[in-house]
């Protein structure tokens, strides 16, 4: 990612008080005392424990953690990353982005023809949806049959296509050349023949992204036709990658900045997220009728850590929904099966049963395992004792991921229900045969509990971190306590801590006071290091007095030059016992005398 210039990032946060910002997004947001608060907008609380520091332009939340300067906010509340953030925060504040290419205005160039073929799917989008109104009557037919009335037609823009030559037609009139509008997907072009529009006589869903720009059209065919397939996609554009986007994905960003959401369902069709939206679920994405991918999954992970799949109750579904489930799990996310009566999609459910019908499905969907072990006893006899065990064993491989018996415990008892085959038998052939590991025991490739050493640096590592946090703290924070004159950068490794540490220095250069929100802008990728910066920044120790800050203060230092000496002492005795020449020992013997004179001197 190329970084904008640190002047124009300054001024941008100038620019941008973080208290405006917040409360175009939040409601409610009150002062008391020297901070601001109101709910956080990124889980649901009654009582607001979302915190916003006006002098050091940052937010913290006490409920749930999250923290971060104002580009932090844009990122999270609107889903996008840094870069983007700037984009956002730079149109509120009426400043122009500066331009970041060295290839003569190549990037700008991109920038006035991406803008370009978005204007030309929206006018499409708009005369799809016009025409939906004035001679659809094919299409509103199927979707009073769909029960699908206006209102959701108006709420997801749906439109119609006439023919081939009215759209091309029109976006002619509106000024756009034949080249650009074959370029945006909204037409295709046949050899020798003129544009015509790749949604002819379908049903045409407007596919949006999260910024609202329409970027591509879904089309179902509304008469059987040799060769036409059900569902058309918009082909691969420079705006438009069907592998990258989600039907409703806009709405379902609208959904969780109003009304906050808990998790999110995926469905496979169009129709059904319809269906879902009018029955009153609005936390639902579709698919785009091709393999489930994992940038899908990320775009879903950016709203929620949780996601339901409500796949056809059909084989072809649950194949989808075992597909789908891996790439979702491999993202880290929490996948669980909403498993819908044979044969229905989520379209039939919800329409024949209801919304709360829908939902008492959705509270007892099956995790991840749960699911594949139900799948997979579907392919067995088990009338027959062979086709008994040859399932235990099955199972036992889809089992191999969770790695000890904890957590297998539950799942056990499940195939031995299935199976009927008796549960110590089983839990002894799983751990034998899965390789699955007792917990607290060995890990998976066999090795042993960490020695008493071990435990001893990984102990000296934690009095070490929790030292340099509280220095950084004090010095960004400006506490009395802090030694401006002491020199850090000879005792940091982790990359978080140095960048911290280079942008208080940069301070002292400067002669500016540090803040909070400024130390941001020290990162490359500042989501690489927020973990640690968040540490830092709301570490919080109580003293009795100023007297005991400064005492545990001049021990942390402390901490940090011993940590130093011992690291010398380590790196001194693997080299005296790599090194062979009698004289060369004695060197390193005195060296290391020597650091252990300064260890003691500290203590």
């Amino acid at each position: 990612m190329k970084l904008y210039p640190k002047a124009f990032i300054e001024e941008l946060k100038t620019r941008s008080n973080i208290v405006d910002v917040i409360s175009r997004y939040v409601q409610g947001v009150s002062k008391k005392g020297k901070s601001y608060f109101a709910c956080c907008p990124f889980h649901h609380e009654k009582t607001p424990s979302f915190s916003i520091n006006e002098y050091e332009q940052f937010y913290h939340c006490f409920g749930c953690g999250k923290s971060g300067d104002v580009i932090k906010f844009i990122e999270e509340i609107e889903n996008v990353d840094y870069a983007e953030a700037v984009a956002v925060l730079a149109g509120y504040a009426n400043m122009s982005l500066p331009d970041l290419s060295d290839d003569g205005g190549k990037l700008a160039e991109q920038k006035k023809k991406k803008d370009r073929l978005l204007k030309i799917l929206k006018e499409s989008a708009k005369f799809y949806h016009s025409c939906l109104i004035e001679r659809g009557g094919a299409a509103r037919e199927y979707l009073k049959k769909r029960e699908i009335g206006d209102a959701l037609a108006v709420r997801f823009g749906l439109g119609y296509s006439p023919d081939y030559n009215s759209l091309p037609a029109y976006l002619r009139e509106k000024g756009f050349n034949d080249a650009e509008i074959i370029e945006s997907g909204a037409c295709s072009r046949i050899p020798d023949r003129p544009p015509s529009d790749a949604m002819a006589f379908r049903l045409v869903f407007p596919i949006i992204n999260i910024y609202n720009d329409v970027i591509g059209f879904s089309g179902r065919i509304l008469e059987n036709r040799d060769g036409a397939a059900k569902y058309k996609n918009t082909g691969a554009t420079p705006v438009f990658d069907k592998s990258k986007s989600l039907y409703g994905i806009n709405l379902l960003k609208k959904e969780k900045q109003k009304n906050g959401i808990n998790d999110v369902i995926l469905v496979e069709g169009h129709i059904d997220l319809v269906a879902l939206s009018g029955a009153g679920i609005a936390n639902a994405v579709a698919g785009m009728g091709t393999a489930f991918t994992k940038y899908q999954a990320a775009l879903i992970k950016r709203h929620s850590e949780k996601v339901y799949i409500a796949y056809d109750g059909d084989k072809a579904g649950q194949n989808a929904a075992l597909k789908g489930l891996d790439v979702l799990e491999s993202e880290g996310l929490d996948v669980k099966v909403i498993t819908l009566p044979d044969g229905m999609d989520p379209d039939d459910t919800v329409k024949k049963f209801g919304k709360e019908y829908f939902l008492e499905l959705k509270n007892k969907a099956l995790s991840l395992y749960e699911y594949k072990i139900h799948t997979l006893k579907k392919n067995y006899d088990f009338t027959s004792s062979t086709e008994r065990g040859r399932f235990a064993l099955k199972a036992a491989e889809i089992l191999r991921p969770l790695g000890n018996d904890v957590l297998i415990e539950p799942y056990i008892g499940m195939i031995s229900e299935i199976s009927g085959i008796n549960y110590d038998t089983l839990r002894r052939e799983f751990l034998k045969n899965a390789d699955i590991n007792p917990a607290g025991t060995q890990n998976n490739n066999g090795a042993a509990k960490p020695s008493a050493e071990k435990k001893r640096t990984d102990a000296g590592k934690d009095k070490y971190t929790t030292a340099v946090r509280f220095i950084l703290n004090s010095a960004l924070l400006k506490k009395a306590c802090a030694d401006d004159s002491l020199d850090l950068s000879p005792y940091l490794i982790n990359p978080a801590h140095i960048a911290v540490n280079s942008y208080l220095e940069e301070c002292k250069i400067r002669g500016i006071e540090p803040r909070v929100s400024g130390v941001f802008d020290a990162f490359d990728e500042p989501s690489e290091t927020l973990d640690e910066l968040n540490e830092i920044i709301n570490l919080t120790a109580e003293f009795p007095d100023l007297t005991a800050e400064k005492k545990y203060y001049n021990d942390a230092v402390n901490v940090l030059k011993k940590e130093k000496i011992n690291s010398g002492i380590r790196r001194l005795n693997s080299e005296y016992y790599a090194e062979t020449d009698g004289e060369k020992r004695k060197s390193i013997t005195a060296e290391i005398l020597k650091l252990q004179k300064e260890k003691r001197e500290i203590q």
